[in-house]
């Protein structure tokens, strides 16, 4: 599979994830994620993505700022997965394989 190559509203499933730094040194969370479904604004209707070449992209979501101060990303995490937001290593230990990711917004 490749790199998703177009923006849009799409649908998935997280395949591997972990925490890292940033290049600045910011806690971040890369999530690698498959798309199956893809918003279609013309028709209004998702479209079956599972099978398009291009169906897959890591994310690199920041966690705090450098202010240390927990970023809308990260408490967006928290409610999607399920996460405490207290302990990276907790982040990075999850178990989310297969997780759904319900209408995540890709700029291209």
């Amino acid at each position: 599979m490749s790199l998703i190559n177009r923006t849009g509203t799409f649908r998935g499933t997280i395949l591997d994830h972990g925490v890292s730094a940033s290049k600045n040194g910011f806690p971040q969370w890369t999530p690698k994620l498959q798309a199956t479904e893809y918003y279609d604004e013309e028709t209004k209707t998702w479209v079956d993505w599972a099978g398009v070449p291009e169906n897959e992209i890591t994310g690199f979501i920041i966690l705090k700022d450098g202010k240390k101060k927990v970023t809308l990303s990260a408490q967006q995490i928290v409610k999607a997965i399920g996460w405490s937001g207290q302990s990276y290593a907790e982040l990075g230990s999850m178990d989310l394989n297969d997780t759904k990711i319900h209408d995540c917004q890709l700029a291209g």
